[in-house]
């Protein structure tokens, strides 16, 4: 319930302007790397407050330069399966394991065939 305590605080999603705390460490995807227009303000925030900004986005292996974290095809098809999951729960029309509980993506495919 309070994070003023907390030296580094991890997240995934870009974290809203007014909940942001001064002088802390942020990890998380800030969208602001390729100066995306819709977060000028929450790296003008970032900066304002004294916040140091670690973002997922910009850590790469320094071998072969390739990002260590992102999301991409399997973010979408957890996306997707989650929707389906969602409308099943909703409507009572079935039921589907949790993404995060299938061991990989072949019981992902055998979930959905429920």
């Amino acid at each position: 319930d309070n994070l003023s305590e907390c030296d580094i605080l991890l997240g995934i999603k870009e974290v809203p302007i007014n909940d942001l705390i001064p002088n802390k460490t942020y990890f998380f995807f800030s969208h602001t790397i390729k100066l995306q227009d819709h977060n000028k303000d929450l790296l003008r925030a970032i900066v304002n407050k004294n916040i140091t900004l670690i973002d997922y986005e910009v850590l790469v292996d320094p071998v072969e330069n390739k990002r260590l974290i992102g999301f991409g095809r399997y973010a979408g098809i957890v996306g997707g399966y989650n929707a389906f999951l969602t409308y099943g729960l909703k409507e009572n029309l079935y039921n589907l394991k949790p993404a995060y509980k299938c061991k990989d993506i072949n019981e992902v495919y055998k979930e959905l065939e429920k």
